[in-house]
């Protein structure tokens, strides 16, 4: 890439030559898709939302920690893309990023699928610019102390239905970690408490087009 068009790369993505990993050119149906997204007007154009069910003890700012590790982990997530004044669009892997994260206490807010529902749609429209990573954002929902559902609205772009299967194995795989940590140092400090470990379940994968 000539030193104009690696400027122009930088300055879309709003990043300096140090934060940003790799730049690729974009693959398979990334350039429709794209194209697609930029001419159609709508926010929810090729939107994906996988919803989580998590049952039992959870402590949000583990998982909260637990997807930071998966976003370091996972360079596709850490992506945005450049087009203009470019003869071809790019993929741009950003270096650190945080995860996008919002919580509500739904306990009071109503019947549970209707809810989700309603939230689901606001959270899908909802401006994710392509230029700016990371292309997702995640909603942790609480129910009860034993009962959540966290939302994870990305762009189809970021990841097919094989990809997010590795990154979702990848959450439970950390988030297991995390507990057999925990339990080391409970046994190592001689206490007696026991608490479940949360549970994922995945209910539903919607793909916005």
């Amino acid at each position: 890439m000539c030193s104009s068009d690696l400027a122009s790369v930088l300055r879309q993505v709003e990043a300096g030559a140090n934060d940003v990993e790799a730049i690729y050119p974009l693959i398979a149906i990334q350039p429709s898709l794209l194209r697609e997204t930029l001419t159609s007007g709508s926010l929810a154009m090729w939107r994906t939302q996988v919803v989580l069910e998590i049952m039992g003890v959870l402590d949000p700012e583990s998982l909260r920690e637990a997807w930071r590790r998966v976003l370091r982990g996972q360079p596709l997530l850490r992506s945005c893309f450049a087009w203009s004044d470019l003869s071809e669009p790019v993929q741009v892997v950003r270096r650190e990023l945080d995860v996008p994260w919002q919580t509500i206490d739904a306990s009071e807010l109503g019947d549970g699928p209707e809810v989700l529902r309603r939230l689901c749609a606001r959270l899908a429209e909802e401006e994710l610019p392509l230029n700016r990573a990371p292309l997702m954002q995640l909603l942790l929902l609480r129910w009860a102390d034993d009962r959540h559902t966290l939302v994870f609205d990305s762009h189809h772009l970021l990841a097919d239905g094989w990809s997010l299967g590795v990154i979702l194995r990848d959450l439970a795989t950390t988030l297991r970690d995390q507990q057999r940590s925990r339990e080391i140092r409970r046994s190592e400090e001689h206490t007696s408490e026991l608490q479940s470990p949360c549970n994922l379940v995945c209910r539903l994968l919607l793909e916005k087009k």
